[in-house]
């Protein structure tokens, strides 16, 4: 089974095998070897990170300056990427574990589509990734020794300049350049899992919803429903279904997986440790213990919510102004190369580049709303759940609080700025398409 904490690992080894990262161990203090061995890609991220920038202080144009910045934006990025994963790996894969032990709990509502969207989505980023690498190195690969054109624009001293050196200097950026290329596929992978595995669980929590507490048809005159006592709150459950364009509803802002959530009052008897959901059935035969169940998987899923927005906020954000940066300067220099009759290989280059960056955006926030929209639909099932007459005070009281909490769907944000979901995408798009039109206006660089 190719749950979502499973495909984490599997990347976090192939990146450590092919980076030796070792983010893979589990370890609070890695051992010697991969102490030792991480070294050499923060090395040569750090080396090719300050000679690009030298390269751009030096710029004697602003078609070098660009030209540096294409690809010197990942790799400074990957970088800082690389080493916020070390200093928080310990933290991640207590993340993973606990995605272990919601997927045993939530093992009863597991259905065949669960993984499929999250596996989509690896394999998509992973094949885009290695395909826009290739391309690019094949761009420069048969570069002129006396000119070098290297796959990242870096000042180099004369001494090496020459063409026994070159190759040197050449091959140490293509290892760079799979450092960059799998640690960003890793994060991209860790950013997916995440996301989807605070959807399934929502979902997964719907279901048991909609399969224990919900009627069929018209509503039993032996039931009632909680929505209905709360003056019109979350009484029409349409009114909270969020637009095509993200969650939208008036006087409510979306609850942010980061911030404080006030825990549901468990008025309700609980044991210390949850147990799993029963099978689904057609009402529930015991009401108030399949709720104790439901409220304790939701502090549950809140709570992985709430560590793995956290978690991945910075990178979020560093992921978003990374790719807004490299979509824009990417897609002007593709086009200054498109009208330079030979440089048809160096366009293809740019291109590939800029079409991954551009794609990877578009998964993120895809994925982003997903999550939230999966908030919303545990919330819908609960506003048409039906109870018995006979629902204790204590249990009543508890689900009013449930039914509350659920108004707030779980988010990942970068850094509090902005909400990860497809609405924000049209901002970004609407930055880059501004100063795309500005530069060209300009003719910046174009002589």
């Amino acid at each position: 089974m190719w749950s979502h904490a499973r495909l984490v690992r599997l990347a976090l080894v192939l990146s450590s095998a092919l980076t030796l990262s070792g983010l893979h161990q589990q370890r609070t203090r890695l051992p010697a070897g991969w102490r030792v061995a991480r070294l050499l890609p923060l090395t040569l991220l750090a080396a090719n990170g300050a000679a690009n920038l030298a390269y751009i202080a030096g710029a004697d144009s602003a078609w070098q300056v660009l030209d540096g910045l294409s690809v010197g934006i990942s790799v400074n990025f990957t970088l800082l990427l690389l080493v916020y994963l070390h200093c928080r790996r310990r933290q991640l894969h207590e993340l993973l574990g606990g995605i272990d032990r919601l997927e045993a709990a939530t093992a009863a509502g597991r259905r065949p589509p669960d993984y499929r969207a999250v596996r989509a989505l690896v394999a998509l980023a992973f094949t885009t990734s290695v395909s826009a690498m290739v391309l690019w190195i094949g761009a420069f690969g048969g570069a002129d020794t006396n000119r070098p054109k290297l796959v990242v624009k870096v000042w180099m001293p004369e001494s090496l300049r020459d063409s026994s050196f070159y190759w040197v200097v050449f091959a140490t950026q293509i290892v760079c350049t799979v450092v960059i290329t799998m640690t960003l596929a890793v994060f991209n992978v860790i950013l997916y899992a995440l996301m989807g595995a605070v959807e399934l669980f929502q979902e997964r929590l719907s279901r048991f919803c909609q399969e224990n507490f919900c009627t069929t048809g018209q509503p039993n005159a032996n039931t009632f429903s909680i929505a209905n006592e709360l003056d019109g709150t979350a009484s029409n459950p349409s009114a909270t279904r969020p637009s095509r364009h993200g969650v939208q509803k008036s006087n409510v802002m979306p609850f942010s997986a980061e911030s404080d959530a006030d825990e549901v009052a468990d008025s309700l008897e609980a044991g210390s440790a949850a147990p799993p959901l029963p099978a689904p059935g057609p009402l529930c035969a015991d009401t108030e213990r399949c709720l104790r169940l439901l409220i304790e998987e939701f502090r549950s899923v809140r709570q992985l919510a709430t560590e793995a927005a956290e978690l991945c906020s910075m990178p979020i954000f560093w992921v978003h102004s990374s790719y807004t940066g490299a979509l824009l300067v990417g897609s002007y220099i593709t086009i200054a190369h498109s009208l330079a009759a030979h440089s048809g290989r160096e366009a293809l280059g740019f291109a590939s580049y800029t079409a991954v960056n551009m794609l990877q955006l578009l998964l993120v926030s895809w994925a982003g709303s997903r999550a939230t929209e999966r908030g919303w639909r545990l919330h819908r099932a609960l506003a048409e759940a039906r109870w018995p007459p006979a629902l204790s005070p204590a249990a009543r009281f508890c689900v009013q609080q449930l039914l509350e909490q659920t108004r707030r769907p779980a988010t990942f944000d970068g850094c509090g700025v902005f909400v990860v979901q497809k609405a924000n995408l049209l901002s970004l798009l609407g930055f880059v398409l501004t100063y795309f039109v500005i530069m060209l206006q300009m003719r910046v660089a174009l002589g």
